[in-house]
């Protein structure tokens, strides 16, 4: 419960053979809290498509999208479960808005062109001159620059020399 608690996304997993409906109830209603995002599997549909006739239609129906239906066994409808669970841990398909910055160096770099444009924005809405407004954007630029290389290399033997230590 604990690392529960300190989840973004739970997958509750049961069997639809075997849990009874007012358990699963029951424990989805304990699970339940703010900012979780809880994906409810029903794994075992080989063996419920034998025992009912259209079981997992009529499942289907009742309560799409709420659901996820899976045989773990017959490895069915575990490509659904995967983009589902991409779908809760990035959210939106966009690439855009799924970037991760992996290197602490182009974070920083993005951070300082972040604020510098905020900067901009605050000089541009406050009504101070082009001049002024313009040194932030070159911020900007300058922030961008040293991700994409477009810094020279005296400002590059710089940052170097400025972060690590080199011995003789």
């Amino acid at each position: 419960m604990e690392s529960i608690g300190k989840a973004r996304i739970l997958l509750y997993v049961y069997d639809v053979l075997g849990t009874p409906q007012a358990e699963k109830e029951a424990d989805l209603e304990k699970l339940r809290k703010e900012g979780l995002e809880i994906l409810v599997v029903g794994n075992k549909w080989d063996q419920a498509w034998q025992l009912h006739d259209n079981l997992f239609e009529r499942f289907q129906k009742t309560i799409p999208g709420h659901e996820l239906a899976i045989s773990a066994k017959e490895n069915n409808g575990i490509d659904q479960l995967k983009a589902a669970l991409l779908q809760a841990g990035v959210g939106s398909s966009n690439a855009e808005e799924n970037v991760i910055i992996s290197n602490l160096r182009h974070y920083q770099a993005l951070r300082a062109a972040t604020a510098s444009l905020s900067e901009a924005e605050n000089a541009i809405l406050a009504g101070l001159s082009q001049e002024l407004v313009a040194i932030d954007i070159r911020h900007a630029i300058h922030h961008l620059g040293s991700i994409t290389g477009e810094i020279t290399t005296d400002e590059v033997l710089g940052n170097i020399f400025s972060k690590f230590c080199i011995g003789k």
